[in-house]
């Protein structure tokens, strides 16, 4: 098909999922999921949990189009936006969760070595300063990409690839890099 039919085709199914249209909807999850899935799972998000984000997004997606509730359907950017908020919602519960059982573990109760907190903090601290070093490190163009997209995580990536100036496949591939380097970085 070409280009154009393509694009037609993507505007007329979002437009009739946009007003609830259900097979409209199962195609285009079939067409988006996959890459907003990939999404998840190159911000770190568990196989499993990435896959259950994945359907929330798409039913919460589904639900506010049955209610009449979406302006705009942008796919895959609004899933993937959907997705990484619904991640960054876990990633805090998760926090929150660690806390609430700090306060019944050993520490709690007096018995962890006191010497270990302030070690740990120690070691946490220079990993994160070899980290920042690395990305004064890296090229400026890279460093603001690496900033602009971590800085807003709910930007897609398209919107960021067009405020920098990039393609989209490089503006990822140098997310990959800085990542690369920052994780080495802190590993040392």
């Amino acid at each position: 098909m070409p280009v154009r039919g393509k694009i037609d085709e993507d505007e007329r199914l979002t437009e009739l999922a946009r007003t609830g249209d259900a097979r409209a909807w199962d195609t285009l999850i079939a067409r988006h999921g996959r890459r907003v899935l990939l999404t998840l799972l190159a911000r770190g998000v568990r196989a499993n949990r990435a896959e259950e984000i994945v359907q929330e997004t798409w039913a919460r997606l589904v639900a506010k189009s049955r209610d009449g509730a979406l302006e705009r359907l942008e796919l895959p950017g609004l899933a993937i936006a959907q997705a990484i908020h619904f991640s960054l919602d876990d990633a805090r519960a998760n926090k929150a969760r660690a806390a609430a059982s700090l306060d019944e573990s050993d520490e709690a109760r007096g018995v962890v070595d006191p010497a270990a907190l302030p070690l740990d903090r120690m070691v946490s601290r220079e990993a994160l300063d070899r980290a920042l070093q690395e990305l004064e490190r890296c090229p400026p163009k890279a460093r603001d990409v690496f900033t602009l997209v971590y800085d807003n995580p709910d930007l897609a990536h398209v919107e960021a690839a067009r405020k920098t100036g990039l393609s989209v496949q490089r503006l990822r591939q140098t997310l990959c890099e800085v990542r690369a380097r920052l994780r080495a970085a802190m590993e040392d």
